[in-house]
């Protein structure tokens, strides 16, 4: 299988290398899924968009369900609904 040592240590070397690249890929994706809800939220906030129609733009987007359940989106959706009212003195209804 290995002729030696080097060659062992070599191939756990090129493995360490890929979960690094992975784990910066995924963390890559992981933030354009948050990006992605916030520029609905900010749709939200500007009311171009309804709560429900963004909940479902954004399941139906695969970067983000692979990251957020429903439940998830829209917990962050009505805390940056609540947030951003609280800003601008509006109210959340």
């Amino acid at each position: 299988m290995f002729t030696g040592a080097s060659e062992y240590y070599n191939l756990l070397l090129l493995i360490k290398k890929k979960e690094r690249v992975m784990s910066r890929t995924k963390r890559n994706y992981y933030d354009l899924a948050e990006r992605r809800i916030d520029t609905y939220a900010s749709y939200l906030l500007n009311n171009i968009i309804t709560f429900n129609e963004a909940v479902e733009d954004l399941l139906a987007d695969p970067i983000v369900n692979n990251f957020f359940d429903k439940n998830e989106i829209e917990v962050i959706l009505s805390f940056e609904l609540q947030r951003g009212c609280h800003q601008s003195g509006g109210t959340v209804q």
